[in-house]
Parts: structure tokens; sequence; C-alpha cells
């Protein structure tokens, strides 16, 4: 088709320019139809892939092994017996509030003397400390060397002991200094408030 002066439209003259012209909004449109949604899909198990490969499984690693490589076997806890004969060295020691030696430990001092002798390393000096630091597990769950916590003294944490297996704990009482007592002595039964196991 000629212009006026006699010049040539090439891009009507020209069929691909018209197509080209007109192709582009196809694809345009058929995006905003679908909701453009073409990124990536969502399974059930709540977890994202893209098109081509495939779902993930629900627990990663669960048939490639990729968790157990990166997530290293919890570490044994000693046995009833290193815990019992630690506190057998301790039996007697009369309490004192602060206490952290054989002239006389509180509660809290007496269990971190435990950690040290058998595991090696010390916890939180107080007994919220390490309520707060340890994981949460029930009564039925407990092993020796797990801690319990009482209330005492008003609301919340106030004295802790050391399970040394079955209902049995050690700690430092303030009337009996150190002493094992019975998690079924209608005293201690009433005050319990739960049991705690810290990392090894």
């Amino acid at each position: 088709m000629n212009l006026p002066g006699g010049r040539l439209d090439w891009k009507r003259a020209n069929p691909f320019y018209w197509l080209a012209s007109r192709t582009i909004w196809i694809p345009m449109i058929l995006l905003v139809l679908t909701g453009c949604e073409t990124g990536s899909e969502s399974t059930s198990t709540g977890l994202t892939y893209y098109p081509g490969t495939p779902p993930p499984s629900r627990f990663q690693g669960a048939s490639g092994g990729t968790a157990s490589s990166t997530t290293a076997p919890e570490a044994p806890f000693p046995s009833e017996s290193e815990w019992r004969q630690a506190a057998a060295r301790w039996i007697g020691t009369p309490y004192r509030d602060g206490g952290h030696d054989r002239q006389g430990v509180d509660c809290s001092g007496y269990t971190d003397i435990l950690y040290r002798e058998v595991i090696g390393r010390g916890i939180p000096r107080t007994s919220m400390g390490q309520w707060l630091e340890g994981k949460a597990i029930s009564v039925e769950n407990m092993q020796p060397g797990d801690l319990v916590f009482f209330q005492t003294v008003g609301p919340g944490v106030s004295h802790v002991g050391l399970s040394l297996g079955g209902i049995e704990f050690t700690h430092a009482s303030s009337s009996r200094g150190v002493t094992i007592s019975s998690l079924n002595d209608a005293y201690w039964h009433e005050r319990f408030l739960g049991a705690r196991r810290m990392s090894p």
C-alpha cells in the first residue's frame, strides 16, 4: 500500500508484521485469564515445587537420607549408676543458701555440681535458669539425670532436684540437706511442676 507522496507502507504490506503485532497480545490475555499461576504449585504437604519436577516428600530425607546426614544423633545420657554414685558422695551435705561446696549447697547449686561431676559441664546456677534451659518431658519419659522442679515458696519454680530413675530423686533439702526423696511423697507430689531434660 502506498502512502501520500508515493511511499510504500511496508508495515501494512508485510503480512508477517501484521501477524506479529497481534499475536503478542494472545499470550498476555491468556496469562491474565489463567491468574498468572505459572511459577510454582503447592502440594498438600504445604511444600512448594516447580512443574517438571516430582513433588517433594512430606519428610525430607526419608528416602534420600538428607535428614539423617545433617542431624546428629542425641548423645547418650550417663547411666543411673553414674548419677547415684555422684549423689552418694554428697548425701548428708548441709543445706546452705547460695552454697556450692562441701560446706553446704542449695538446690540449684547441687544439681549444677552433679552435672559438672558426671557430664563435665555446668548448667545455669538458679532453679529458674535450669527450668528455662531444659526441654520439657513427661514423667513417663524421665530418665536418670533429668531435672524435677517444684513450687515450694509462692508461685513458680522454687526448688529443683535430679532424677535417679523411677520416682526417686536427689536434692538439697532446706531441712535435711542433700538427700534422696520420692515423687510419691505427699509433700513433693502436691508441689511437683514438671521435668526438664538438659542437653548432655
